[in-house]
């Protein structure tokens, strides 16, 4: 199999029937080691995604390569960012109630709080 390349702006289709805009507006290291991916709503064209009209339906940490390698969508273009990284909030597993999950679990360690944020990782 060919070697898979992806970077920050890469625009996807995905193949299902319903097809969506899926775009690669960051890659995160340190929190869940993934591709940061923002899904489109099913209506957005294109050309919505590439100016930054389209409406953002919801994001998600995943792996781009991955997705492409297992046919899951296709690379369409290549676009600029308007998703500020800032702006995507993931729930922060550190807080109250994992602490208490995790103090009765055997064994399981929390990593450090605070993290590095998002917006720090993604290049300039």
């Amino acid at each position: 199999m060919a070697r898979v390349y992806t970077k920050i702006g890469d625009i996807y289709r995905t193949t299902n029937k319903d097809s969506r805009f899926i775009q690669l507006v960051a890659i995160d290291p340190i929190d869940m080691n993934a591709d940061v991916l923002v899904v489109f709503s099913a209506d957005a064209k294109i050309e919505d995604v590439r100016e930054g009209s389209a409406t953002l339906d919801f994001y998600v940490h995943s792996y781009a390569k991955e997705g492409l390698r297992l046919g899951l969508w296709e690379k369409v273009i290549e676009g600029p960012v308007h998703v500020a990284p800032t702006s995507l909030k993931f729930k922060n597993y550190y807080g109250q109630d994992i602490k208490e999950v995790a103090d009765e679990a055997d064994g399981l360690d929390m990593p450090p709080n605070p993290l590095p944020q998002l917006d720090s990782l993604v290049p300039r």
